[in-house]
């Protein structure tokens, strides 16, 4: 895919560059510049993707808590902090889902109106040469179809953020998980003593 990529961009860059030069510096800026606004508006989607499986896991084990421990929490008449605890883990879990929710839909939002741009940044460059009769009308979509395909191998960060963080969290918690392994003292990772 990288390799496509790549490809992409050396070619459509030739054929912009042709089209018109200033068009390609634009399209190079405004897809840097989509890039930086969706990273700083989908950054905090990162913790929050990671938080939302910590909160998924905490709540899955409390209900295996309820469900392997139910004949002694009923015995000890335990059920109203045992309900209490789910809830406020179930709480958690929706709030921090809202957040993520929110996050997404500004990021959508950002995302909808950067590519229905696209299609109007190329008319608008090159609109005054045609009108002046320096080109034909077919350089108008030949630089509308190159624009739009050199923009879009520029920019993968704003097509995919919000796969690349859910992805970044995952990396993130296990990461923690084979540090947490790989810790001393766990008797996992410690060597069996001889008299073992």
């Amino acid at each position: 895919m990288a390799l496509n990529s790549a490809f992409t961009i050396v070619a459509f860059s030739g054929v912009l560059w042709t089209i018109s030069p200033p068009l390609f510096g634009v399209a190079v800026l405004y897809a840097a510049g989509g890039s930086l606004l969706t990273f700083v508006l989908g950054r905090p989607l990162i913790r929050l993707n990671y938080d939302q499986l910590d909160k998924e896991a905490s709540f899955r084990s409390g209900l295996i808590h309820v469900q392997d421990s139910a004949e002694a929490i009923m015995l000890a008449r335990e059920e109203d902090s045992q309900m209490a605890q789910l809830f406020s883990r179930l709480d958690d879990l929706v709030a921090n889902f809202r957040k993520v929710t929110s996050i997404n839909r500004n990021v959508g939002f950002f995302t909808t109106g950067y590519n229905w741009m696209i299609q109007i940044i190329p008319a608008l460059i090159i609109a005054p040469a045609f009108i002046e009769r320096k080109i034909e009308f077919g350089v108008i979509t030949q630089s509308a179809i190159a624009f739009s395909t050199l923009v879009a191998a520029f920019s993968l960060i704003v097509t995919q953020f919000q796969s690349l963080s859910s992805y970044a969290a995952v990396v993130a918690r296990l990461s923690a998980l084979a540090e947490a392994i790989g810790q001393p003292g766990d008797p996992r990772t410690e060597p069996a003593s001889p008299g073992q």
